[in-house]
């Protein structure tokens, strides 16, 4: 069964069993007096579910590292985390954006910084310069999750292309911190493997270690010894840490 099917069989449930979700607003959406037809629907479904899978990913991934990288603005977090995430995020994209960089085609003719750019000349638009131009950002080499204004192009930048996820992203990047560190408090993140790509800013591979708050689940305590069940038996919890990969 594909991403498709499933959202053909949601839209199909949500058109006699509406509720509050993306997919029964997708449903009654209407524009000029017309509903989304059935292969309209399952692509955005698609293209939405595909987008916070892989970028969203990248950027959890690189916000973890980057906050155990700069300790002093990991601190300024989570001392009011609720209050200072949404600022934070907007910091962690500008300095990590999922993509480098997005091609697009001039439809007209155009003057731009003292250049000609003609109508069908394609253009490179390069998110991750932008984001440290110091026109823009003062000190922009410097990570300050307390950045504010920060007009980082991580999305786009505005416009008919802006990232139609952006709030989905944001929201699955804050959610996931919060149970990180709320969860594994003393996570200390190590070397990480990245990807080789000129559009994406990602990597396959984030190690890290822990403490951890429970037993292993797979280690029940035994009557036959009074050691605890996390550093009993288990090559994880020998030493009394948990490793782990985010990939």
């Amino acid at each position: 069964e594909t991403l498709s099917d499933v959202a053909l069989e949601l839209a199909e449930l949500r058109r006699t069993q509406p509720g509050d979700d993306m997919v029964t607003w997708l449903v009654e959406a209407e524009f000029e007096g017309q509903r989304l037809e059935d292969w309209e629907i399952a692509s955005f479904f698609v293209m939405l579910s595909g987008a916070a899978n892989d970028t969203t990913g990248h950027v959890i991934a690189y916000s973890l590292l980057e906050l155990d990288r700069h300790p002093e603005q990991k601190a300024w977090l989570l001392e009011d985390f609720e209050g200072r995430i949404d600022r934070a995020i907007e910091e962690l994209m500008r300095w990590r954006p999922p993509l480098l960089h997005f091609r697009r085609t001039a439809t007209e003719d155009h003057e731009l910084g003292g250049k000609t750019i003609k109508a069908g000349d394609k253009v490179v638009l390069w998110y991750v310069s932008g984001n440290f131009d110091a026109e823009v950002f003062p000190e922009p080499d410097r990570l300050d999750l307390a950045r504010q204004p920060n007009r980082h192009l991580a999305f786009g930048g505005g416009g008919v292309h802006f990232c139609l996820g952006a709030a989905l992203g944001r929201q699955l990047v804050k959610s996931a911190l919060r149970e990180v560190y709320t969860q594994l408090p003393d996570i200390r993140i190590g070397t990480p493997q990245e990807g080789f790509s000129n559009l994406f800013n990602h990597m396959n591979r984030l190690p890290a270690r822990w403490t951890p708050k429970r037993a292993c689940p797979a280690h029940a305590e035994r009557p036959d010894t009074n050691t605890p069940a996390a550093t009993r038996g288990c090559p994880e919890h020998q030493k009394g840490e948990s490793r782990g990969l985010f990939q």
